[in-house]
């Protein structure tokens, strides 16, 4: 199962500097510190084979494994003969606790046990030359640097591209939200807490834990708590099915957790479920202690895309009074939501923040039935805003909720519409997305008159960017509207 959300795009007007560091840091270390980690593994298990070791600890182990984990002794057998020593090799480098059963299996008389210890000596010290050992978080031997060193290792490329791919997911917008050095603090102390969580319930184990998916969880508790109980668009997939669905963003914290506690008791793998159900956790509460904080502003957890913040010169009444209504969303009122915010638009009706706030409340209040007509008076309230850069983005990010949202799409049949909105995003320098709009535009009716600015914008704009040809067709659609 897999749910993530996918409400926001990152804004590379604000690129995420903290989060590409991270995703930097991380690489480098895989790149640089663990480069040759494979040829150690490499050597480590053909001494391992060469040397007789197999064959001295196969059946002992196979025995410590049917009970201890049996999981993974029968995926082992499954790989037939020649490929359960690998296998074997594999784990014994990995797993300290297996030498520590293995030394009963001889007396201390036996001859065959010094000469096993001998081997296991030199097989051992291969393990030492691994970061993995040496930086990697032993629950067994613990040192104080491993609960901040093992979140920058990775056991291989798809370890280490999956838990990237999943930072930047969820880290461009938390580190948006909560600023870079709060975002980094967050990313670290998640770690810790993380690992520490697993230190509890794994105490006993001496096979090291890598990976940033501690860290990560706590990315993702922290983005699910900044959101709250605001509805936010998710995907998902469950074995074979896919889709989207819109939760508030809290319900979806219980399901990975479920999902965590799940795999850590009937999964057989090498996942710390463990760590990452601390992490998400940690990352919860973390972003709930610091939202409490005097210096923290609402605004700035409640903005659907954390864009009001950014609307800086927006006076401090209006922000303020923004702030009101994103607080009786946050705690599920939305019917005085709407009525603060229908009070501040008609207060402020040229103030971009007063109408993205507006929108968002009646977003989360309004049926499928009144969808439509409060769409199209929101866009209607949109095109009637100063042109300037935060209504272009207002209107833009108004498409493309309704697009995501209605299924036909009437408002933008509309000829009138698409072309005012066009023309709006040409002026603010939006060309992909203004052309797009004027082309469907032109598509249900050429001849409408109010292409004419639209027509204008985009020719000026395929001029500047050499495109003769595309120039040329919007010239004679314009000459034919007699202009």
């Amino acid at each position: 199962m897999l749910i993530i959300p996918i409400q926001h795009k990152p804004d590379w007007r604000h690129p995420p500097l903290a989060t590409l560091l991270l995703i930097a840091l991380n690489t480098f270390v895989f790149l640089y510190f663990q480069s040759g980690e494979s040829e150690i593994e490499d050597k480590a298990i053909s001494y391992y084979l060469d040397s007789g070791l197999a064959d001295q600890e196969r059946d002992a182990a196979t025995l410590y494994l049917s009970h201890e984990d049996p999981g993974r002794l029968v995926k082992m057998k499954d790989l037939g003969d020649e490929s359960f020593d690998y296998a074997l090799a594999d784990y014994a480098l990995m797993s300290k606790d297996l030498k520590t059963a293995l030394i009963d299996q001889w007396s201390s008389a036996d001859g065959d046990r010094e000469q096993w210890l001998a081997k296991r000596k030199t097989f051992e010290a291969y393990r030492q030359q691994l970061p993995s050992f040496r930086y990697g978080f032993v629950p067994a031997e613990p040192h104080w640097y491993s609960f901040f060193t093992h979140m920058f290792l990775h056991g291989g490329w798809d370890h280490l591209f999956g838990n990237m791919v999943f930072l930047f997911l969820f880290g461009f917008l938390l580190e948006q939200i909560l600023g870079a050095a709060a975002y980094l603090g967050l990313y670290i102390v998640s770690g810790v807490m993380s690992v520490t969580f697993f230190w509890i319930i794994r105490g006993h184990s001496e096979v090291p834990l890598i990976g940033a998916s501690g860290a990560i969880s706590g990315v993702m508790g922290a983005y699910i708590t900044a959101f709250g109980l605001q509805k936010i668009r998710f995907f998902y997939t469950v074995i074979f099915y896919f889709g989207e669905f819109r939760a508030p963003a809290l319900a979806v914290l219980p399901l990975w957790l479920g999902k965590e506690l799940f795999g850590h008791f009937y999964s057989h793998d090498n996942v710390a479920y463990a760590a990452h159900f601390g992490g998400l956790l940690s990352g919860a509460a973390l972003v709930a202690a610091y939202r409490k904080l005097p210096f923290t502003k609402p605004v700035e957890f409640a903005s659907p895309d954390n864009t009001l913040r950014r609307e800086s010169d927006e006076d401090d009444a209006v922000l303020s009074q923004c702030r009101m209504v994103t607080d009786c969303i946050e705690q599920l009122d939305f019917t005085r939501a709407v009525s603060l915010s229908q009070k501040l638009i008609e207060q402020y009706p040229q103030s971009v923040a007063a109408l993205r706030v507006h929108s968002y409340a009646i977003h989360q209040q309004t049926n499928r039935n009144q969808y439509e007509k409060v769409v199209f008076d929101i866009i209607k309230r949109a095109l009637r805003l100063p042109a300037s850069a935060a209504s272009a983005q207002l209107a833009l990010d108004i498409i493309e909720d309704y697009q995501r949202e209605s299924k036909k799409q009437p408002i933008l049949k509309h000829p009138v519409v698409l072309a005012r909105l066009a023309a709006l995003l040409l002026a603010q320098n939006r060309p992909a997305q203004g052309k797009q709009l004027l082309e469907r535009a032109i598509e249900i009716d050429p001849t409408e008159k109010v292409l004419k600015p639209a027509l204008k914008l985009a020719i000026e704009d395929c001029r500047a960017r050499k495109m003769r040809r595309e120039e040329l067709r919007l010239s004679e659609l314009l000459h034919s509207l007699g202009a």
